[in-house]
């Protein structure tokens, strides 16, 4: 006998989960306002403990440096600011006066050696933002060929794409080619072809009674599928799917599977085929259909020879025109009840639906699959129109063919089209006003960065097409999430390295004497090591999905690498080029995206902070940092965690 199910844990007849995150809520609550209540008493015990630490540590070198201090008590004490990334203050917790030998005198803790790996560092980011400002600089000096530079790569890059694979077929863009089972199937359909394609058509009636038969075992009770007109019209359907393509040579004869067929029977027929229809107890013929006897006063007719049939479909008379039998598990759905498995004795005459499949050869050299492909595509046409102009009331259709998950993941892919195109319009939109020092209308043309935002995204897309473009070359097939999920990734990734160098240039004061391309140059220095680590941390942690045997997240993963580190060095080549160009033209007092047009105002002052930074600093911030708002905001990311 079957396990029983589990009963669910319950206390008090509430779900034990519910109990457990009520708890987690209340006790975590309870935690954090008493660290809140008592947080001043806390912070004065660590910093008492950390001063009695720091005092037994230095006991030794106390006595020496009041000796020291004695004998030169008048030299300055040491300035307390830092003058290095690796000094601290670390003698800003304890005093600065020693009494020594009855005289006061300045009392310093001498600070710390720097590690070999702290000066590593400093000279590595030293290197790094000297490297970043050289070439920050020669691409601001020379923009226009590093434009052009960049421009052929794109170019050379983007012939790639006439080179790439694109793939849909499930099998090949989540089964490993190294695992188990895709060696056996590959095995299997070389050597004897690939399980047969299936076009299927499943029919549901709505709004029909059942049909009562009276027969000599007294009355049966019929679905409501049985219904004489709702089977005409299923024959009718079945019919004219038969006689798609015929009058151009490429009907379903020609692809379909007709097992009694050979070279010596002559061309195949439509009759011949394969098709697993209730129509098939009937040859597919009405008269067949509508004869009806007399037996003991009984009316014997087409629901007796279906009982017939679905009791033994091997019955001469049962067997359908192709001259095989008619499964009724195959023919007929909805005679099961929820949880009922299939058994010889299947009460058959309860179906609800009808359902007709049609067998297709298949082959495992894809170029012999061309005629079935075009004839599955027009039977999808076919259906989609029947449903919409033809079907009667009196059912519910639905259709499948053997392409319909490919053909549903490329419309998936070209729906979001569109939704890719208005996310990168409205990034643009947001880069040209957020970037923008807008003072006032009649200056809004020339204070706007509308060219340069329409560059960063640019500059993005480029990035996904040269990605798109190199796999192409080496081979590595394309899947639609590619499209549909890398131009987001990059587009966020690389508006936030766009608006982390415009700001740093429009807050960076110009040195005296110091040129634009200088200025463009240092703020690159200032700025590319950290865009530097992110980007090769992105791409890193990409190019390690590649290692993935899953061609679907293998693909994603290395073309989403390459888009991100391309993205990244055409920002810093490219972007700095057209920044330069938009900043020179402000500098004349040219319009935006009418350059060869001066404004009439030439007022110089820009406003130092941008309206978003003003709202961040003086209102966001300040609110969401006070004392009363930052437990709210805890307790209520804790209840949303809870919940």
């Amino acid at each position: 006998p079957s396990h029983p199910p589990d009963s669910p844990c319950q206390l008090l007849g509430i779900d034990c989960y519910y109990i457990i995150l009520l708890s987690l809520f209340f006790f975590g609550s309870m935690a954090f306002i008493l660290v809140i209540s008592f947080e001043e008493k806390l912070m004065m015990c660590i910093s008492n403990s950390g001063l009695m630490q720091q005092a037994s540590r230095d006991d030794g070198k106390i006595v020496i440096d009041r000796r020291l201090a004695a004998k030169k008590h008048s030299s300055p004490a040491l300035d307390d600011d830092e003058t290095s990334p690796l000094q601290s203050k670390r003698s800003s917790l304890m005093s600065n006066v020693e009494e020594a030998d009855g005289a006061q005198v300045p009392r310093t803790i001498p600070s710390q050696p720097a590690s070999y790996c702290e000066k590593l560092g400093a000279e590595l980011d030293k290197l790094l933002q000297e490297s970043f400002e050289r070439l920050g600089y020669a691409c601001a000096l020379h923009p226009w060929r590093t434009l052009v530079i960049g421009l052929c790569v794109v170019v050379v890059l983007g012939q790639g794409t006439l080179y790439l694979h694109l793939t849909t077929d499930p099998v090949e863009l989540w089964a490993s080619p190294t695992s188990r089972s895709r060696q056996e199937k590959t095995y299997f359909d070389t050597h004897f072809e690939p399980f047969y394609r299936t076009e299927q058509v499943i029919i549901h009636a709505a709004g029909l009674k059942n049909v009562i038969h009276n027969t000599s075992n007294g009355p049966i009770e019929f679905g409501p599928i049985f219904n004489k007109e709702f089977l005409l019209e299923v024959l009718k359907l079945q019919n004219k799917i038969e006689k798609l393509g015929q009058e151009d040579g490429k009907g379903l004869e020609k692809i379909c599977y007709a097992p009694l067929t050979s070279p010596f029977t002559g061309p195949t027929v439509v009759s011949q085929c394969v098709v697993q229809s209730i129509w098939g107890y009937y040859q597919n013929d009405k008269d067949e259909f509508n004869d009806e006897t007399d037996e003991m006063n009984f009316k014997v007719n087409y629901l007796d020879h279906f009982i017939r049939c679905s009791q033994n479909s091997y019955s001469p008379e049962c067997l359908a025109l192709f001259g095989g039998p008619i499964d009724p598990a195959i023919a007929l759905g909805g005679f099961l009840k929820p949880g009922e498995s299939l058994s010889k004795d299947a009460p058959y005459e309860k179906a609800t639906a009808v359902i007709l499949t049609f067998i297709v050869n298949n082959y495992h050299n894809k170029t012999k699959l061309q005629s079935a492909l075009k004839w599955e595509e027009r039977f999808i046409s076919f259906m989609k129109n029947w449903t919409a102009t033809e079907k009667p009331s009196y059912m519910d259709v639905a259709f499948t063919s053997e392409r319909s998950i490919e053909d549903e993941l490329d419309k998936e892919s070209r729906s979001d089209v569109i939704t890719i195109f208005g996310s990168y319009v409205l990034m643009f939109a947001y880069i040209a006003l957020a970037l923008g020092q807008i003072r006032q209308c009649s200056t809004l043309l020339m204070d706007s960065k509308i060219t340069l935002g329409l560059a960063g995204v640019m500059v993005v897309l480029t990035s996904v097409g040269c990605s798109v473009g190199f796999f192409g070359y080496v081979g590595v097939p394309a899947t639609l999430i590619i499209f549909e999920v890398i131009p987001f990734l990059v587009l966020a990734v690389g508006v936030d390295n766009i608006f982390i160098i415009v700001q740093r240039h429009q807050r960076e004061p110009k040195l005296e004497g110091e040129s634009t391309e200088q200025h463009i140059g240092r703020v690159l220095g200032l700025v590319g090591p950290s865009i530097l680590l992110t980007s090769v941390s992105e791409s890193c942690c990409f190019f390690l999905g590649g290692l993935s045997d899953m061609p679907a997240v293998k693909a994603f993963a290395l073309y989403a690498a390459m888009a991100l580190f391309v993205d990244f060095l055409f920002q810093i080549s490219c972007f700095i080029s057209i920044l330069t160009l938009d900043t020179k033209r402000r500098e004349d007092h040219r319009l935006d995206m009418l350059c060869w047009m001066q404004s009439p105002n030439k007022e110089e002052k820009l406003p130092e902070e941008g309206t978003l930074y003003s709202f961040f600093r003086d209102w966001y911030a300040p609110c969401v940092l006070h004392r009363y708002v930052r437990p709210v905001v805890v307790l209520a990311f804790l209840a949303w965690l809870c919940v």
